[in-house]
């Protein structure tokens, strides 16, 4: 108990698989090392043969653990093994209390699907962990969340393939949306410095784009935007691009925006955002 609500405190930051309630993570152990995995990899034919060889909670759903149960995983002679799983359960506190499943019972679980192994042989992908303090998050790609240090392991059929460790940190710090999330102060700063007149865009006057922010540099530039409503617009490809060109000349005026280096890329901390402008009529 006292191991599974201690990890508990570490990952309940973890990865919104769709937007809602984050996710409380499961475990990765490396080398000693303990890290919240940002990653569920067992199936649904799996989940299905656990819950028939076990008595999962079938009490009020847990918002933050929608599959009723954490995963600790391990990587042992180049695998991706799975260790244990811990039940959680609403407490008569209505705290979050757990019990381990007993191996015997995961065993039975893994045999009724023809699996003899532990190692996750069905599963192939990319996924990340963390530890430490949240450095930052993605606006609008399922909230997800980076921390100052993280692993990026590469799985093939249950096979790791490369797990990669990055010390993230902060390149730019400077303007950005996510600062004052909801507050319209921050878009009236930017576009009070866009200096866009009645006659330069004439087939946009008085109306409203959709901006959505896609790259920058380690300088904290964005160098990549996406005007989303152009067919709506009727805007030829020509003028797009020109149109592009001067909403990033406007955009940077309130440069540096908060940018990171993660897992050797820069990213922004507005990365995905959008947000709107109406030109002067």
């Amino acid at each position: 108990m006292k191991r599974i609500l201690t990890f508990l405190a570490l990952a309940i930051i973890g990865l919104n698989r769709i937007g809602a309630t984050p996710q409380i993570c499961n475990e990765l152990i490396v080398k000693g090392e303990h890290w919240a995995m940002f990653c569920w990899p067992i199936n649904q034919t799996l989940h299905n043969a656990i819950r028939n060889y076990t008595e999962i909670y079938d009490g009020p759903a847990l918002t933050c653990c929608w599959d009723g149960y954490t995963s600790t995983w391990s990587i042992r002679d180049g695998m991706l093994v799975l260790d244990s799983i811990d039940v959680l359960i609403y407490d008569e506190s209505g705290g979050i209390g757990s019990r381990p499943l007993g191996h015997d019972t995961i065993d039975a679980a893994f045999r009724s699907i023809g699996l003899t192994t532990r190692a996750a042989t069905w599963y192939s992908g990319t996924f990340n962990a963390t530890q430490g303090k949240m450095l930052s998050h993605e606006e609008g790609s399922g909230g997800y969340r980076h921390s100052k240090r993280e692993m990026v392991v590469k799985v093939e059929n249950g096979k790791v393939i490369s797990a990669e460790i990055y010390n993230n940190r902060i390149v730019a710090n400077g303007f950005s949306f996510s600062d004052k999330y909801g507050n319209q102060d921050r878009l009236k700063e930017l576009t009070s410095r866009f200096t866009f007149s009645p006659d330069e865009f004439p087939e946009l006057k008085g109306k409203r784009i959709a901006i959505k922010i896609l790259k920058g540099d380690s300088s904290g530039n964005i160098t990549d935007i996406s005007i989303l409503n152009t067919k709506k617009l009727t805007l030829s490809p020509e003028m797009e691009k020109v149109l592009t060109a001067r909403l990033l000349t406007e955009i940077n005026k309130s440069a540096p925006w908060t940018t990171y280096s993660i897992n050797g890329k820069y990213v922004l901390q507005d990365q995905h955002w959008i947000f709107p402008y109406r030109f002067p009529e």
